[in-house]
């Protein structure tokens, strides 16, 4: 996975968004996560994470996805959406499907 980027747009994800990038720490990929300037609080809690912050410019998912998919430097990439009561590990989610 080392030539993957893991794309995850969110809002207002201070405590799931952490979650979600303590479980993915081990795996061997890029992340990028979209995020509005303006979004401190969440910004805040992910600062210690090896990722790449991505201010949001437009609005909306759509463009977050845009802004993210832009940002990419490898030759796959995966959009991962944080969701604020996610119940499932993410580890238990597949990245790839055959």
């Amino acid at each position: 996975m080392e030539n993957l980027t893991l794309i995850i747009p969110a809002k207002n994800e201070a405590i799931s968004l952490p979650r979600v990038l303590q479980e993915i720490k081990d795996y061997s990929c890029r992340v990028i996560v979209i995020l509005e300037s303006s979004d401190i609080e969440t910004i805040e809690s992910i600062k210690n994470f090896d990722c790449k912050i991505v201010n949001q410019l437009g609005k909306g998912y759509g463009n977050a996805l845009i802004e993210g998919i832009n940002k990419v430097e490898t030759e796959f990439l995966c959009i991962k959406n944080c969701l604020r009561f996610q119940k499932k590990n993410f580890s238990q989610t597949p990245l790839i499907r055959s």
